[in-house]
């Protein structure tokens, strides 16, 4: 097992407990990193590959869908590209962002960009089912589905920018003989004191506010129809109901409760390892620091990011569970694959039912020095 470096930790320990005690720190950090993220990297791979699969065969006729099948691709992206980093480096004892140049940029860059794009996408499907609801029958759904294509492109797009940094400033950085993937030395303090600042508003707190306000407004005018509905329709004639509205409504109040349970996944999945950076932050600019402390917000980061990693993973669990439409699709996709007979297809999913699920993202650090969700 390769184990966890910190810059010259031993060099001020004074007494036996103190190293006894770092010692077995570092060894949780090491066994976490060594066995706990394998299962959520083949966990989260084969789920997202599913979704994928389901959700790609429903994505013409639900503009939700489209939404969930790039979230899907993105999540997968995102582990692939960091936790079989994280992982490789564990039985290796290097990262593939250590190699060269090139891998440094690259890694970093597209890390940060995946696990942006999955959270804002989140986003885009929120403020999507808040127009439908509070305006069901003035957007057709061939005209959201092309609406979600361009909201995509220009996602990724924004993204690409606000991460373009990277690119220029990440690269191998020799100290003591042996190179790692860092910010130049000319842009480190910027990144160490700003940057951590920027990431955390990009990826988790600006996105769980929106979250939360369009949640309450979707609820507001779910309960204010509902409302109106009883006042303007006698108790006589609730049982002439239309069946296709009374069933609209009931899939509007179950898609309100899945999206508060998501966005409550998502805040205890992501929120940590943002607290996480910005203490980190706090504690490189403070005189009083000992190795003890350094392993100890080492291990609570470790822990941190594999919330975040989990969050990416566990979307299929959630489609499932909170999904019924997508259960139903799920079955007709398995019993197709198992029998290899045509399923008939015989009701459409409805252009009004939504599925809305939270997603976050990644982070890591170089030496701890938190500056980065990507290194």
């Amino acid at each position: 097992m390769t184990k966890l470096r910190f810059t010259n930790a031993c060099d001020v320990l004074n007494d036996s407990n103190q190293y006894t005690n770092l010692y077995l720190i570092i060894q949780i950090s090491n066994i976490i990193l060594m066995y706990v993220s394998p299962c959520i990297l083949f966990f989260g791979l084969i789920g997202n590959l599913i979704s994928f699969i389901v959700l790609q065969s429903q994505r013409k006729k639900v503009s939700t869908y489209f939404y969930l099948s790039f979230l899907s691709v993105m999540d997968f992206a995102v582990l692939l590209t960091g936790l079989t980093g994280i992982w490789g480096k564990q039985l290796a004892g290097k990262h593939v962002q250590d190699i060269s140049d090139l891998t440094c940029k690259l890694s970093i860059f597209f890390g940060h960009l995946f696990s942006d794009v999955s959270v804002w996408l989140i986003i885009a499907v929120t403020v999507e089912r808040f127009i439908v609801v509070t305006y069901p029958f003035r957007t057709l759904s061939s005209k959201r589905i092309r609406q979600a294509k361009y909201v995509c492109i220009g996602i990724v797009a924004i993204i690409c920018v606000i991460n373009f940094h990277f690119l220029v400033l990440a690269e191998i950085q020799v100290k003591n003989g042996v190179g790692k993937c860092e910010i130049v030395s000319s842009s480190s303090k910027l990144i160490h004191n700003i940057w951590p600042w920027i990431d955390a508003a990009v990826y988790s707190f600006l996105p769980f506010t929106i979250l939360m306000v369009l949640n309450s407004f979707i609820i507001r005018s779910i309960c204010k129809s509902k409302g109106r509905r009883k006042l303007l329709m006698p108790i006589y004639h609730k049982k002439s109901e239309s069946p296709l509205v009374s069933k609209l409504s009931k899939d509007n109040r179950k898609t309100t409760i899945m999206l508060f349970a998501v966005s409550s996944v998502f805040l205890v999945t992501t929120l940590p390892m943002n607290v996480a950076l910005i203490l980190n932050t706090f504690w490189n600019n403070s005189n009083n620091r000992s190795s003890e402390d350094l392993a100890t917000l080492q291990l609570l980061y470790v822990i941190s990011k594999m919330l975040m990693y989990i969050n990416h993973s566990i979307n299929f669990v959630l489609y499932c569970a909170l999904g019924k439409k997508f259960r139903k699709a799920l079955i007709k996709i398995a019993c197709i694959r198992c029998t290899n007979r045509p399923f008939n297809h015989t009701k459409r999913l409805s252009s009004h039912t939504f599925i809305t699920l939270e997603n976050g993202g990644i982070r890591h650090m170089t030496r701890f020095n938190a500056t980065k969700r990507w290194v």
